[in-house]
């Protein structure tokens, strides 16, 4: 291109895009059309074309656009379109132009690529010519006839077949769990007319562990049956056991016991029963969900651990906040309401989290309502304990020339309205202005969000010198530290000079993970098996979490007295450390 050219093209680019954010699509297919001729190597120009020309009736037209694009690949804005959506478009194209054949081939092709949701395939209007066609009920996943809505276990066994046929389209690395999964699914699947809706639930949830997939899971929400009847209190796991950290209004006598059985069945054994329930990346986040899942009485229930799914007797040690020295064993009855969602807002609908997923709050955290230990006792909140609502903050210790970052959830806040990149540059900006030389970062409550939202913080974390270098970066993980937040620490170790502090990290530097749930067809279950293999490190990184250099797992004691090890070993740094740190990256 000359320059006057480059000019030009310039200048037609920037109205395409405008027209087709106004959805003036006659006028941005031209726009584009213009756009394709100077410059025909992009592929998000042909999608852009495909997309008003789609728009504008041209569905011959929006079909060769589509083709061209699927064969460059799309990446648009920090976001790729997957070759299944595409191969999805085509079909529509076709069934619009009256092509019914070759629509169901294209159909059979994003079905095959790994199209997220089928259920779009099967509700689409445009696509209900093909509806009575034997293969378009393959491709969706249905059967034909369909079992009568009485016939529960026919249902429940054409739902694990979809489920089977999801997990075989959707895992990366289906390769490693194709037998075991399978088995799992076959063997559950001639057992349905013995067990319970609750009991087929647990299987499914114990089945999902063996894809290795961290974000795989149940929203136990859903079905017929629901599971997520909880306890009004939650537990974490400290090397003292397993101990009330949070509760429900009623329940706050219970604050610093520590359970030691369920309807006299231990806690540990408990808690070993349960472990193959639990998808996860690394053995470390069993610390994190374990807990969670002892509050699921029905669950428990299910799998034989406790005597009534309404109920449970907990055993336990009482903490008296006045004499630490002694305490008591009580029992306690629970009854469980279940016309009543006792569990606030600890587990939350899949549906309304971004993507990739966080976990429910982290131990520290507690639903709206509920008092948490460290605020019931007389000591005052340690810095990393005052303020787990907020997404995203940050406080200058001038006394230590630091600023502590506190990054809760990686998603846009929504109310001041401060996204994470303006966040990015008014922390660069106060690390300047308060001539601090130290950062923490602390990711020990953060399950994640998406991870391109967390890219600008780390270019600007990597990119300021002043906190850059040995010795004056320093990440704190934890348990919890998983998904788009897992992904934030692996970047910052890998592009920074960066000390570990805490405990490792829930996930692993290189994970499978998504949310892209799907409805089981018959059951209503709403299930998620991850598409994405996030390679955020070395190709040869097999470590299975970040280790920190500085271990300071939390323990009873220290939670009792609102200290916080973790960022007492930070504060504790001192300059001759720096040059020590170095020679450790």
């Amino acid at each position: 291109m000359s320059t006057i050219n480059v000019l030009e093209f310039l200048h037609t680019l920037n109205r395409a895009e405008t027209a087709s954010a106004a959805k003036n699509w006659t006028e941005a297919a031209r726009l584009w059309e213009q756009v394709i001729a100077q410059n025909p190597l992009s592929g998000r120009h042909w999608d852009a074309l495909a997309q008003a020309r789609t728009g504008s009736g041209d569905h011959r037209g929006a079909l060769d656009a589509h083709t061209r694009s699927a064969e460059l690949g799309v990446w648009t804005d920090n976001d790729a379109v997957h070759p299944a959506e595409i191969a999805y478009q085509i079909a529509l194209c076709h069934v619009r132009l009256g092509e019914h054949p070759e629509a169901l081939t294209a159909l059979a092709r994003a079905k095959d690529l790994g199209l997220r949701d089928r259920s779009r395939i099967r509700d689409n209007e445009d696509l209900a010519p093909l509806r009575n066609d034997p293969a378009f009920q393959k491709i969706c996943g249905t059967v034909e006839p369909p079992p009568a809505p009485a016939d529960r276990d026919k249902n429940w066994c054409a739902d694990l077949r979809f489920l089977l046929e999801e997990a075989t389209r959707h895992s990366p690395i289906w390769h490693k769990c194709a037998e075991p999964f399978t088995t799992a699914i076959d063997n559950l699947a001639h057992a349905v007319s013995t067990l319970t809706d609750v009991q087929i639930v647990a299987g499914i949830q114990r089945a999902l562990a063996l894809l290795k997939d961290g974000h795989a899971r149940i929203d136990l929400t859903t079905g017929p049956e629901p599971g997520d009847r909880t306890l009004p209190i939650a537990f974490a796991d400290f090397p003292e056991g397993f101990v009330v950290t949070a509760a429900a209004p009623g329940h706050e006598h219970l604050l610093g016991a520590r359970v030691t059985a369920f309807d006299g069945r231990p806690i540990a054994e408990l808690a070993d029963a349960i472990e193959p329930l639990v998808c996860r990346d690394n053995d470390y986040f069993l610390k994190a969900d374990v807990p969670r899942w002892l509050r699921r009485i029905p669950i428990l229930h299910a799998i034989g651990l406790v005597d009534r799914p309404d109920a449970v007797t907990l055993t336990v040690e009482l903490f008296d906040k006045t004499t630490t020295s002694t305490s008591t064993t009580t029992t306690t009855t629970t009854d469980l309401d279940l016309d009543i969602d006792l569990d606030i807002d600890l587990d939350i609908d899949l549906k309304t989290l971004p993507s990739p997923s966080p976990r429910p709050h982290a131990w520290p955290s507690h639903p709206e309502g509920w008092t948490s230990l460290p605020e019931a006792l007389d000591a005052p909140l340690p810095l990393s304990y005052r303020d787990f609502k907020r997404f995203y903050w940050f406080e200058h210790l001038p006394e230590h020339r630091m600023i502590y970052l506190q990054f809760n959830s990686i998603q846009d806040a929504e109310a001041p309205g401060e996204s994470i990149a303006e966040f990015s540059e008014r922390l660069v900006a106060a690390i300047a202005a308060h001539d601090a030389d130290r950062l923490v970062v602390d990711l020990r409550w953060n399950g994640g969000g998406d991870t391109f939202l967390t890219e600008r913080l780390v270019q600007r974390i990597i990119g300021c010198d002043r906190v850059n270098r040995p010795g004056h970066l320093f990440v704190i993980t934890g348990r919890d530290t998983f998904s788009a937040a897992q992904n934030t620490a692996t970047l910052l170790g890998r592009h920074a000079d960066t000390v570990f502090v805490g405990e490792p990290s829930g996930s692993r530097p290189n994970f499978v993970g998504e949310t892209i749930p799907f409805r089981l067809p018959h059951s209503g279950l709403r299930v998620n098996i991850s598409d994405l293999a996030w390679q955020t490190s070395y190709p040869f990184d097999h470590r299975i979490w970040i280790p920190p250099l500085l271990p300071t797992p939390p323990t009873l004691a220290d939670y009792r007295a609102n200290r916080d090890p973790a960022l007492e070993a930070v504060l504790a740094w001192t300059d001759e450390m720096d040059a020590l740190a170095g020679k450790l990256r």
